[in-house]
Order: structure tokens, then C-alpha cells, then sequence
């Protein structure tokens, strides 16, 4: 990444990805949950994350657009049938794994307030 504004939006859209990757593994779409429906603490933790993974690339994704980066990230580390490591990546795909299972599952979960929770 070039400079600092790339990084940012890059980060935002990589979190707002994996947000929604997070929905859509969870829950049916008639369901009408969206990312404003997550608790503000998750949002939180979904931020560290994902910022912690891409600090420790230092934002070397290569060419992984930040939609598809998000999104392989939550599959990756919650061991679904897909993720970095079928994408072609070769060698990179593999570091990214690796990383990715360094991070403990975490399923959505709707509390009796109705805001969406990692349980």
C-alpha cells in the first residue's frame, strides 16, 4: 500500500467484509440483520482483529481486494470449506492460513436485546 489513506480504506472495507461474511454464514437473509445490528464491543473486536492480522503483513496483501481479504479471513478462522488457502495464493495463501487459525473460532450470535454477539 502506498500511503496511509490507501491502508485506511483498504482496513474499512476488509472489517466491513468480514462483518458481513460473518452474517452470512449465520443467518438466512429474510432474517434482515446487517452490520448495524452488531454490538458495539463486537464491532470492536472484529476492528483488533482484523487490524491485528493486516499489522502482522504490515498491509502486504499482494493483490487480495479488501471484499475478498475480509471475507476469506472469517472463513479461514473459523475452519469453513473455503478460504485463503483455495484461492491460488500458492505460498501466501498458506502464510495467510496459518495466521488466520492462530485466531479462535467465533460464531454470531443474536442476544435478547437483539444485537448481534461473537459467542
Amino acid at each position: 500500500m502506498k500511503n496511509q489513506t490507501e491502508k485506511s480504506e483498504y482496513f474499512q472495507n476488509v472489517v466491513a467484509s468480514y462483518l458481513e461474511t460473518a452474517l452470512w454464514v449465520q443467518f438466512d437473509t429474510e432474517d434482515n440483520i446487517n452490520i448495524s445490528d452488531f454490538d458495539t464491543d463486537t464491532k470492536i473486536q472484529a476492528i483488533k482483529d482484523c487490524g491485528d492480522f493486516l499489522d502482522k503483513l504490515n498491509y502486504n496483501v499482494k493483490s487480495i481486494p479488501s471484499s475478498q481479504f475480509g471475507h476469506d479471513f472469517w472463513l479461514t478462522r473459523n475452519h469453513h470449506g473455503a478460504g485463503f488457502w483455495d484461492r491460488g495464493y500458492g505460498d501466501f495463501g498458506d502464510q495467510l492460513t496459518k495466521i488466520s487459525h492462530n485466531y479462535s473460532e467465533i460464531t454470531p450470535v443474536i442476544g435478547d436485546d437483539g444485537k448481534v454477539y461473537f459467542g
